[in-house]
């Protein structure tokens, strides 16, 4: 199946724990963390560095999908990414998604920006925005929708196979929405946004180098979980990327059988 680029529609949020979503083509347990719905709003506690988690995180790896056409863009897969600027969970997974993918291809035009303050949950939260942002890869094609902007105003908008596909995969509407392929799905973030409370765009990037901190081996081992299912798609290439120990632990970790 392709999907062509898209542009995006509006609506609001709510935190929540995704458990079980069933179609009548597709059954998938997705064990993730947190969800914002695209239809209510939800308000939170504000977020400092005195908040963030010292201890290593507890990472949710993207579903396997049974009974869905494979995910295409020409002769490449495709992964498809749904989010909002507002949405702290998808600025927590942007971070992740960033590093996978920067491992199988580079990112122009990629803005840094905060996720939307009080009362939003873990508000001003640092990450990314794909919504101007361009992807090339030899090995895959990567469509990301933002559906709208830090105030909640529309931005892009799905086509109607994105939709007639997101609506299929996760009717409850929720953020950040991840379909790898049509293997793998992954409704909202990896790891707990908190472990990005009160932190720079520069620190983070640092933390994800060094790897030294919680929040930097949150981030760099949700990527290796993502590159895992990323390779499955490739047919193991590259092989620096797939053949890597930190994949292939991460592959074995979470059940998936690298090519």
């Amino acid at each position: 199946m392709t999907s062509p680029a898209p542009k995006q529609p509006a609506k609001k949020s709510s935190s929540g724990r995704i458990a079980l979503f069933a179609s009548a083509a597709v059954l998938l347990i997705v064990g993730v963390i947190v969800a914002v719905s695209l239809s209510t709003h939800k308000t939170s506690s504000s977020s400092s560095s005195s908040s963030r988690p010292a201890t290593p995180a507890s990472i949710s790896a993207p579903a396997k999908v049974s009974g869905q056409a494979p995910l295409t863009f020409g002769s490449m897969p495709e992964v498809l990414y749904v989010g909002a600027d507002f949405c702290p969970y998808c600025a927590a997974e942007r971070w992740a998604l960033v590093d996978a993918l920067s491992r199988f291809g580079s990112f122009t035009n990629i803005e840094e920006i905060h996720s939307a303050p009080a009362p939003e949950a873990y508000p001003s939260t640092a990450t990314y925005s794909f919504a101007n942002s361009s992807y090339s890869s030899p090995y895959l094609v990567f469509t990301p929708v933002e559906t709208q902007t830090v105030n909640h105003k529309p931005l892009m908008t799905m086509s109607a196979e994105q939709t007639k596909l997101f609506t299929a995969l996760d009717p409850n509407g929720s953020i950040p929405f991840l379909d790898l392929g049509g293997s793998y799905v992954l409704v909202g973030s990896q790891y707990d946004p908190a472990y990005l409370a009160g932190a720079t765009h520069a620190q983070v990037k640092s933390w994800i180098k060094q790897q030294n901190t919680a929040t930097g081996q949150a981030i760099v081992q949700s990527a290796d979980v993502l590159s895992a299912d990323i390779c499955v798609l490739t047919k193991g290439q590259p092989g620096s990327v797939c053949h890597s120990s930190a994949v292939v632990q991460a592959a074995k970790a979470a059940g998936i059988t690298l090519p």
